[in-house]
This record gives structure tokens, sequence and C-alpha cells, in this order.
């Protein structure tokens, strides 16, 4: 019951209680205005009352039921009508998007989290999760792993300011203070649109499964994912997509350290960024799984035991691993390592997910096509934060044979 009809069902008691107590006062029976007036009364009453309780009971219904992606799908391949939670859903998707200030045409737009609130006369307020995208998308990235900065729910572009260095030095006592706001700038988050789709069967929809409800999210989630650290770890220049570290690197000059893998070359990362003095923040490495195999294998000097990495981690930092890493960057087949404060990479993210639900193109496979757009952004806050890297394996020359 809103606060509106809790103020007239208060009034409206008021009023009957009112007609009653004059009449007893004045040792009457009730006119017959006054009878006719209490009947409609008490029928206003029933009505605010069965109207709360279908509020409530609605509300019960849609937090008790989950939201099913694939039903919200299926409904859309069969041309029904969505039930009340999906629509609830996609109507807080589509205002997500909207307010984000990007364009959406898909069937079905899903908000990144979304929380049902469940109000009743005995039970305070209770949010319950009905869906969230946000969290297992967040988790699958290597680089949050690391602690990159989330920017969630932006409105348009954004200008992120930027610090470095300082002024700030000792002076004597009658000495003129130095300026100590250090160089200021700012980077650009614009929202890029993020597309892909995979194939799901018709046999597969027609499931209702926890298992296959829960494998459908994660084909969504895992699809952003692999794109979002492609293009953060790319080596190709597109103007779509956020710029990856790697994008323009052809000749070992453009890395900062290049060669073969050794201690001595992955600590000359680490000192780079210390020159910077950026040797602060969430550091780890990041590097490709092979890369990261063979430091595992690489001994830090000959004849010893010890190696470049220690289980995941290399000179007490963090060391992650993901398949998107660049790798082959150059003729010399290279591949991508960075280190750094990874708390000064940006990921913007702008609205919901747009879905577009294709039946057509693989309808003779017996296969739905669904495609997946999201808007994000890429960038890092402060260059001196990374050091980045070239290496490969290390190769071994055969021992010499002699002659005669």
């Amino acid at each position: 019951m809103t606060i509106e009809d809790i103020e007239k069902r208060k009034a409206l008691v008021n009023e009957s209680n009112t007609i009653i107590s004059n009449a007893e006062k004045e040792l009457r029976k009730l006119t017959e205005e006054e009878t006719k007036r209490l009947e409609e009364i008490k029928a206003e009453i029933t009505e605010l009352e069965n109207k709360s309780n279908n509020q409530i009971k609605t509300k019960k219904t849609m937090e008790t039921k989950n939201f099913s992606l694939i039903n919200t799908i299926r409904n859309v391949v069969e041309g029904r009508q969505q039930d009340d939670l999906s629509l609830e859903v996609m109507q807080k998707g589509a205002e997500e998007l909207r307010k984000a200030g990007v364009t959406y045409k898909g069937q079905i737009t899903l908000p990144f989290e979304y929380r049902s609130t469940l109000v009743s006369a005995s039970n305070p307020a209770v949010e319950t999760s009905v869906l969230d995208i946000q969290t297992p998308l967040y988790n699958a990235l290597t680089v949050t792993k690391a602690g990159a900065t989330i920017l969630n729910g932006l409105v348009g572009n954004v200008v992120i300011p930027t610090y470095t260095g300082s002024n700030v030095a000792w002076k004597s006592e009658l000495d003129a203070a130095t300026d100590g706001t250090g160089t200021m700038g700012s980077v650009d988050l614009k929202p890029k649109r993020l597309t892909g789709y995979f194939d799901v069967s018709k046999m597969l929809l027609a499931q209702d499964s926890v298992g296959v409800e829960q494998m459908l999210r994660n084909d969504i989630v895992n699809s952003i994912a692999v794109a979002i650290e492609k293009a953060i770890f790319s080596k190709i220049v597109d103007d779509n997509a956020p710029k990856g570290f790697f994008a323009g690197f052809n000749a070992d000059t453009n890395f900062d350290v290049a060669g073969e893998l050794s201690w001595e070359k992955v600590v000359e990362l680490e000192s780079k960024v210390d020159t910077s003095n950026a040797l602060m923040g969430n550091l780890a490495y990041i590097t490709h799984p092979s890369l990261k195999g063979l430091a595992k294998t690489t001994p830090k000097a000959s004849n010893t035991a010890v190696f470049v990495a220690e289980g995941n981690t290399i000179n007490g930092y963090n060391l992650l691993s993901t398949s998107s890493m660049a790798t082959n960057i150059t003729t010399k087949n290279y591949y991508g390592i960075i280190f750094g404060n990874w708390a000064d990479l940006l990921i913007g993210q702008w609205g919901g997910v747009d879905i577009v639900v294709d039946p057509y193109t693989q309808a003779g496979n017996g296969k739905i096509r669904i495609y997946v757009n999201a808007y994000f952004d890429a960038k890092p806050r402060r260059k001196e934060s990374f050091a980045i890297g070239g290496l490969k394996e290390a190769e071994v020359v055969p021992p010499s044979t002699g002659g005669n």
C-alpha cells in the first residue's frame, strides 16, 4: 500500500468513526444518508486493502520466481509475451542504456546488475538479486584480478584527471615556495561498442535446467570478458576499440624491455616502473600462459634450481596470465609481458547489455544465433605506471664438438 493509500484509508476510518460518534452523542439512530455513507466508506476501504494485497502478491511472485534468460530468449523466438519479471528486468536494462546515451536495437536489454525489492505490511523491504552479469564478468577478467579500476554506469564521454610528479621541495626559511601542484593531465573515456555472437541449439533452448541457464549466462560473460582483454592486450590498431598496450609495436625499440626471458629482464621491467616513481599500488605481472610456463622452468642463474617464477609470483609480485595477451609481436616471436600498477588501468562501462536474437541465420542447422552488444573503454591513467616487454624463450646453443 502506498503512502497516499495509507493516508486515504486513515481519513476514511476517521470519517466513519465521526459519523457513528455523533449519532451516539445525540442518542439517535443513523440517518439514511449516514448509513449510505458508511457503506460507501466500507467499500472504499475494502478496495484499498484488496489493491494492497494484490501488490504484495505480485511482488512476492516476482521475487520467488527466478529470472530466466533462456525463457526470455525462447519467448522472443516463439513470439510470446514476456512474463512480468522479464519485462521489469528488460525495462531496467533499456533505462540504463538510454541514460548512458548509447543506442540499442535488440529484443532483450539486460542491466549489468538488478535487484528486486519485496515490500509487505509485515516485512521490511528486502532486496533479492535477480540478475548479476557484473560480478562474474569482473571475476573473469585477469586485469581486475590484478587490481584494475572499474568505473561502472558511466554517462556519455568522461574525462578523468591525471597527476604526474610533484614540485614540492625543501627550502630555507626565507626562500620562496615552489608550485607543488605537479603536472596535471586527463584521460578521455568514450563508450565503444563491443559486439560478438554465439550459437545456441534449439534443443538446448528448450531445456529448463538451472545448469543450462547458468551456462548461457556464462557464454555472455565470457564473450564480453575475452573481447575486453583482447583489446587491452592487442597488437592491432583499431579505432573502434580501446587502444591496446601493444598496438603499433613492430620493432624491438618499441619495448621498454625486450629479449630472451631471464631474471635480469623481468627485474628490468620493475626498475623501469621504479625509476618513474610509480612502484606503488596494485603491482603485478601479466603475460601469456606460455611465457608464464617458461618463467617457471627458466633458472635465475646457470646450474641452479631457483627459477624466474616461483609458483604464481615473480620477485614477490603476483604473476597472472591470459591467452588474450599479444604474441608474435615482432618477427622474433615475442610474448607480451607487462609489469605495473594495475590500479592505473581504467575500465569504463556504459549502460547494460543489448541482445539481438536471430532465429533465421542458423535455422537450417537447428540453432539460434545470439548477438551480444555492450559498451566499454579502457586506458591507462598514467603510462609511467606500466613497463611493457616482449620476451621470448632463450635460445639453446648446442655445445661445440670441436674439429680436427
